[in-house]
């Protein structure tokens, strides 16, 4: 079965990223308001604009994501500010009417994918080389 949103932010992988199991729930105890910021800012600046601008990308050589498509990343985007989630460095259209988050380390670089045809993927790329990718599932 493919890992769901809240098995697998950023980290379906545990050799990846260790996670610290814990019977909390999926909430943090504490909230790091900086990062809910940043979500809040790709959220607004991005991703609602392009859903009520349907002109926005009119101008671009692209194909710009489809309302649908913007709809899915934005459940995603709340749902990673609401559990308290790295927020990405980037959040760009791809060339094809979808959308990637990416978060960019020393080593690695992890990419949400949200594909034209609804899909969602997790992608961890090392030297620009997949190595590993991940189905995801809306919670």
């Amino acid at each position: 079965m493919p890992p769901t949103l809240e098995s697998a932010v950023y980290s379906p992988s545990p050799s990846v990223r260790p996670v610290v199991p814990t019977e909390a729930g999926t909430r943090p105890p504490v909230l790091h308001r900086s990062r809910q910021r940043v979500w809040q800012k790709f959220i607004d600046e991005k991703l609602i604009e392009w859903a009520t601008n349907p002109d926005y990308f009119d101008n671009e050589d692209f194909e710009g994501p489809s309302p649908e498509v913007v709809s899915l990343a934005l459940r995603f985007a709340q749902q990673f500010r609401d559990t308290d989630q790295p927020p990405p460095h980037r959040v760009v259209p791809d060339a094809d009417g979808g959308i990637v988050f990416e978060l960019t380390g020393r080593e690695l670089t992890e990419k949400i994918h949200f594909w034209d045809n609804g899909d969602v993927e997790y992608l961890i790329f090392r030297a620009g080389k997949v190595i590993e990718r991940q189905p995801l599932q809306p919670a």
